[in-house]
């Protein structure tokens, strides 16, 4: 067993798949858990026994060229409409707040047709993307407070979701069933689009590469063959994927893949993706991989996951026997943080994640 690691150490030790002191435990303990309590400014995360994960913002602004814009309009509390402007016309999508989950879900989506594609690649084309030297500041500044103690990660958030080009058209520019009509009736528009889009996410991740201080980046890719087959992931995820993964890389940053769906069928071009980690991995019944199978056919590469939401609705006993058994089944347990997978259900008590915590930081390393 290793000495006693700083919770930096411990995590950046675990995502190279090294020697660490014990496992991390990771409960995603969010806002909405809180909210359901009715609770303000309580560390629910520190109660339950948490590794501290924390972030940095992002370190690029986004300006415009040739007459295009951006709006974000509040209609009311709940309602924001999105306004895509080019020299050639504008977009409009429209999306919605769900208190319960304290989260915003697209309801209108701004592509519908070939001419919406053209107006959109237009737009991104339109894109300037450059270090802001404010936020480059702040992200240190963030940085520094987070101390040895924490993971510092940063998200890429801007005027668009800035994930991977096709899980972004189907999540929140064309919707699924248009974007897969578009996909296939428009092959040439869309991969003119995608292009667009890579180039312009390649850019700040190029920024982000350089001058922010995180120890790794994510990108909310929700990657789920529920939602893409796995020839669109190899023909139009694959390549884009590596192209960030070696941009990060030569930053000295870690790449992970926030892919929170059924993942059993791409494992074996995951285990190729130039990615460090796998967030949210979910086994059934909310996703198809568990860490068992997740392993076999990625034999290097770092999970963040292992449990699901409807797990924690049983009781610790459970989820302890859960794991203990898939402990038992793994060649080893270097690489793994033991998550919830997604959000932590806010029905679940606090006593029973510490529970939980305290038999994944108390198990043998191997």
């Amino acid at each position: 067993m290793k000495n006693e690691m700083t919770g930096k150490e411990r995590w950046l030790a675990t995502f190279a798949s090294q020697p660490v002191d014990r496992l991390v435990f990771w409960p995603k303990i969010t806002y909405a858990y809180a909210l359901h309590r009715n609770t303000k400014n309580v560390d629910y995360a520190g109660l339950a026994g948490s590794d501290k994960h924390c972030w940095s913002g992002t370190v690029f602004k986004e300006e415009y060229t040739n007459g295009a814009s951006y709006s974000d309009i509040a209609l009311d509390d709940i309602t924001s409409r999105h306004i895509f402007k080019t020299k050639y016309g504008e977009l409009k999508g429209l999306s919605k707040f769900d208190a319960q989950t304290h989260t915003w879900h697209p309801v209108e989506y701004p592509v519908q047709s070939l001419e919406d594609l053209k107006i959109m690649t237009e737009w991104f084309l339109a894109k300037v993307n450059t270090p802001d030297r404010d936020k480059i500041a702040a992200a240190k500044e963030q940085y520094k407070h987070h101390g040895e103690d924490a993971l510092v990660a940063a998200v890429m958030t801007g005027d668009t979701k800035n994930k991977s080009p096709l899980m972004n058209f189907l999540e929140f520019i064309a919707g699924i069933e248009t974007g897969q009509y578009l996909l296939i009736d428009h092959p040439d528009e869309t991969a003119a689009l995608f292009e667009a889009m890579h180039k312009s996410l390649l850019a700040q991740l190029e920024i982000t590469a350089e001058h922010s201080p995180a120890d790794m980046v994510y990108l909310f890719e929700d990657t789920s063959t529920t939602l893409i087959s796995p020839a669109q992931y190899k023909d139009l995820c694959f390549n884009h994927i590596n192209d960030y993964g070696h941009t990060l890389h030569a930053g000295g940053k870690l790449l992970a893949l926030h892919m929170c769906g059924h993942l059993k069928a791409l494992l074996p071009m995951l285990n190729e993706t130039v990615s460090d980690i796998f967030e949210a991995l979910s086994p059934p019944s909310v996703g198809d991989t568990d860490l068992v199978t997740a392993r076999q056919f990625c034999p290097n590469k770092a999970f963040m996951g292992g449990t699901n939401a409807t797990m924690w609705q049983t009781s610790p006993k459970d989820t302890i026997s859960y794991l203990e058994n898939q402990f038992s089944l793994l060649p080893h347990l270097r690489g793994l943080v033991i998550t919830s997978g997604g959000e932590m259900p806010p029905s679940c008590d606090i006593e029973y994640i510490k529970a939980v915590g305290e038999f994944v930081k108390g198990h043998r390393v191997i």
